[in-house]
C-alpha cells in the first residue's frame, strides 16, 4: 500500500512540475490555469497525506486498489470528454488530479467504518468502472472481426477504412446490385483486346445517389463508347483513393485512371501524424479513437436522422432510395419520379444539419489553405507515380454551396471574415498544372445549368450534397468530352 501511495505522490508532483514548466504557454491557452494550478497543489498535499498515513498505520490494500481502478477509469472518461484534442501535455496535467482524487477516497475509506451497504456500493462502483474498458476492448474486437462504418475509427489505415465502408457484394441500390468487389457497377474485368477502359476512383459520388444507369460514370460510358469502372467507397478520402488505385484500378489495366476529388469534404480529413498514430497513448486517450464515444455518437445521430427520414417517407407515401424495388432501366422515371422532376425529391438531411455542414465546409476550403492540403497533394502524387505509363486525370467536384447561390448565402451568413467561393479550385488547378496532371473542373458546367422555375439549378439532391440525376448528366457529359481525346490516341 505504501508503494501505491508513493506512486500517486510521484504522479501529482510530476503534474505540478509540468504545469510550472509550461506555465507561460498554459496561461495563454488555458483560461482556468490558476484553478488548475491550485488543484495540482492540493493533489500533491492529498497524495503526501496518504503516503504519510500509509507509513503510520495499515490501510486495506484491496479496497484501495479497487478505488484506484475507479479513479483511473473516471479520469480516462473525463479526459476523453473534456481534454480534446489529445495532447501529451494535457494527459500529464491530468495525472495529478486523478492521483489526488484517489488519495482522498482512500483516506476517507481508511477513517470510516463501512457497513455492508457501503462495502457493496464500493464493489459495485468498481465493477461499473471495470465495465467501461472491457466494453471498449469488446467493441474493438467486433470492429476487427466484422468491419462496418459504425465501427470505423479516425486514423485507421487506408485498407481498414475501405473495408469498413465499401458496400457488401450484392447490396441493392435503386434496384441495382453492387458487384462482387462491393462497388456500385457491373462486374469488373481486366481490359480486353481492343477495349478502351477507364477506372474512376472516388468517394460517395462514385457510389451515387441515383440509379446506376443515371450515375455520371454510366452517362460517360454511354457517350464515350468505352467501359468505365466506377470504384467508389463512401466515407473514403484522398489517402484511400491512392490505395484503391493500387489495389483495385491498376489490376484492371485501364487506359486512363480518373480520381474524383470532392472539394466539399476531401480536405476535412485528419492530418496524418505517423508517430502519433503509432502511439498507444493516442490510441487510448484520443476521443476519435475510442469506440465508446464514436459508436455512441453515431448511433444517436443515426437514430435521430432515421426517425426524421421515416417520418418523411410516411408523409410522402412513396419509395425512394435503397429500399426501391428491382426495376429495369426503361421504368426508372416511372418508379423514381424525382429523377425527372427535382421538385419531387425528398431531403436527406434536416435543414439544421445541412446548414451546419455547408457552413463548416465553406469555412474550411474558402478561407485559407486547409491543414490537410499537403496530405491531399501527396496522395495525388502517389497516384501519379503509380500510374506511370498510363494517363491519370483528376476531376474536381464542387460542393453545392459553390453552385447554388442561396446555399452559399446561407453557408456564409455567419462568417466572421470574407470567404472566397472559388479559392480551392484555383489552389488545386495551380498545383495540378505545376505537376502536369490533367484535370477537369466541373464547377463552370454546373453553374451554367439553366435554372428551373424556382431560380435554382437543381443539380444536387435536396439537402444531400450529392448529384441528382440532372447533376450526374452534366458531370457525365463533361467527363466524356474531356476523355474523348485521351482515349482516341
Amino acid at each position: 500500500m505504501v508503494v501505491l501511495a508513493l506512486l500517486a505522490l510521484v504522479a501529482a508532483v510530476f503534474s505540478l512540475a509540468r504545469m510550472l514548466a509550461n506555465l507561460a504557454a498554459l496561461a495563454v491557452v488555458l483560461e482556468l490555469w490558476r484553478a488548475w494550478l491550485a488543484l495540482l497543489a492540493f493533489a500533491c498535499l492529498a497524495t503526501a497525506a496518504l503516503a504519510w498515513t500509509a507509513t503510520r498505520r495499515p490501510i486495506a490494500f484491496r479496497p484501495a486498489l479497487r478505488l484506484a481502478v475507479v479513479a483511473a477509469v473516471a479520469g480516462w472518461l473525463a479526459f476523453l470528454a473534456f481534454a480534446q484534442p489529445y495532447q501529451g501535455l494535457w494527459l500529464e496535467l491530468a495525472l495529478g488530479p486523478i492521483a489526488g482524487a484517489w488519495s482522498l477516497l482512500v483516506l476517507a475509506l481508511s477513517r470510516a467504518r463501512l457497513g455492508r451497504a457501503a462495502n457493496f456500493a464500493e464493489r459495485a462502483l468498481f465493477a461499473l468502472a471495470l465495465a467501461a474498458p472491457l466494453l471498449e476492448v469488446g467493441l474493438r474486437v467486433v470492429a476487427r472481426v466484422h468491419p462496418t462504418p459504425l465501427f470505423a475509427r479516425a486514423g485507421d489505415t487506408e485498407r481498414a477504412v475501405i473495408e469498413r465502408f465499401r458496400c457488401a457484394p450484392g447490396t441493392p441500390r435503386f434496384g441495382f446490385p453492387c458487384n462482387s468487389r462491393g462497388f456500385y457497377d457491373e462486374e469488373f474485368h481486366r481490359k480486353r483486346a481492343g477495349e478502351r477502359l477507364i477506372a474512376a476512383v472516388g468517394d460517395s459520388f462514385l457510389v451515387g445517389a441515383v440509379p446506376h444507369a443515371r450515375s455520371f460514370t454510366a452517362v460517360c460510358e454511354r457517350e464515350l463508347g468505352a467501359t468505365v469502372a466506377a470504384i467508389g467507397v463512401a466515407g473514403s478520402g484522398p489517402r484511400e483513393y491512392a490505395r484503391l488505385v493500387l489495389d483495385e484500378a491498376l489490376p484492371l489495366d485501364p487506359d486512363v485512371v480518373v480520381v474524383g476529388l470532392f472539394v466539399g469534404n476531401d480536405f476535412d480529413i485528419e492530418v496524418p501524424d505517423l508517430e502519433r498514430e503509432a502511439s498507444v497513448l493516442y490510441d487510448v486517450f484520443a476521443r476519435e479513437r475510442v469506440m465508446l464515444f464514436t459508436v455512441t455518437e453515431r448511433v444517436v445521430r443515426l437514430r435521430r436522422e432515421s426517425a426524421r427520414a421515416n417520418q418523411v417517407a410516411r408523409n410522402a407515401g412513396e419509395v425512394q432510395g435503397e429500399r426501391a424495388p428491382r426495376v429495369d432501366e426503361a421504368r426508372l422515371d416511372e418508379t423514381f419520379p424525382w429523377l425527372a422532376d427535382p421538385a419531387r425529391e425528398e431531403p436527406t438531411l434536416s435543414p439544421e444539419v445541412f446548414a451546419r455542414l455547408e457552413s463548416e465546409r465553406a469555412a474550411l476550403v474558402c478561407r485559407g489553405e486547409p491543414p490537410s492540403l499537403a496530405t491531399v497533394e501527396d496522395a495525388l502524387l502517389r497516384v501519379r507515380d503509380a500510374c506511370a505509363g498510363r494517363d491519370f486525370v483528376v476531376v474536381l467536384i464542387p460542393d453545392e454551396f459553390q453552385v447554388e447561390d442561396d446555399v452559399w448565402r446561407a453557408a456564409t451568413a455567419k462568417a466572421r471574415e470574407p470567404l472566397d467561393r472559388n479559392r480551392m479550385q484555383r489552389v488545386l488547378a495551380a498545383f495540378l498544372e505545376r505537376e502536369r496532371i490533367p484535370h477537369l473542373d466541373l464547377l463552370p458546367a454546373l453553374r451554367a445549368a439553366p435554372p428551373l422555375a424556382d431560380g435554382r439549378r437543381h443539380v444536387y439532391h435536396l439537402r444531400d450534397t450529392h448529384f441528382n440525376a440532372r447533376g450526374n448528366a452534366i458531370a457525365g457529359h463533361e467527363l466524356a468530352q474531356f476523355l474523348a481525346a485521351r482515349i482516341s490516341r
